[in-house]
C-alpha cells in the first residue's frame, strides 16, 4: 500500500464513523438485557454499601460501649483518695433570729445536712410585707 491508499482508507473510515448511518443501534432485546444487568449490579452495589455501613455502625457502638465499660471498671477499681482529717468546717451556716435549723443525719460522716424553717415572727413579717406590697400596687394603679 502506498501513502495515497493509506490516506484514502483513513478518509473512508472517518467518513463511515461520522456519517449518520454509522451509529449502530442495538436490538431492543439486547438493550433490555443490558438495562436489567446494570440495574441488578446497582442494587448489589447499594446492598454492599448498606451492609458495610451497618457493620461500621455496629463496630462503632461496640467499641464505644467497650471503652465505657473499661472506664467504669478502672474507676471502680481505683481506691478512694485518702481523706484528710480536718477539724475546721468547710462551710459555716449562720442562722438569724427568724430561723430554726434542724440537723438531718447523713450517710457520710463529713457531711452535715440542715433543714431550715422560718419562725412564726418571720412568717408574719413576710405576710405583712406582701400585704403592704399589694396595697401599694393597688394604690399606684388607681392613680393615687
Amino acid at each position: 500500500m502506498t501513502d495515497r491508499d493509506d490516506r484514502e482508507m483513513t478518509e473512508w473510515i472517518d467518513g463511515l464513523l461520522t456519517s449518520p448511518e454509522a451509529k449502530p443501534v442495538a436490538p431492543a432485546g439486547l438493550r433490555g438485557n443490558l438495562r436489567r444487568a446494570l440495574s441488578r449490579k446497582r442494587r448489589r452495589n447499594m446492598a454492599r454499601r448498606l451492609v458495610a455501613a451497618a457493620a461500621i455502625l455496629v463496630a462503632l457502638v461496640y467499641w464505644t460501649r467497650a471503652e465505657r465499660i473499661a472506664e467504669e471498671r478502672q474507676f471502680a477499681d481505683t481506691p478512694p483518695a485518702p481523706q484528710e482529717k480536718t477539724t475546721e468546717p468547710v462551710a459555716t451556716f449562720i442562722a438569724g433570729d427568724d430561723t430554726i435549723a434542724v440537723e438531718i443525719k447523713s450517710s457520710s460522716p463529713n457531711v452535715t445536712i440542715l433543714q431550715v424553717y422560718p419562725t412564726l415572727s418571720a412568717q408574719r413579717h413576710r405576710e405583712r410585707e406582701a400585704l403592704l406590697q399589694r396595697t401599694f400596687t393597688t394604690i399606684s394603679y388607681d392613680g393615687g
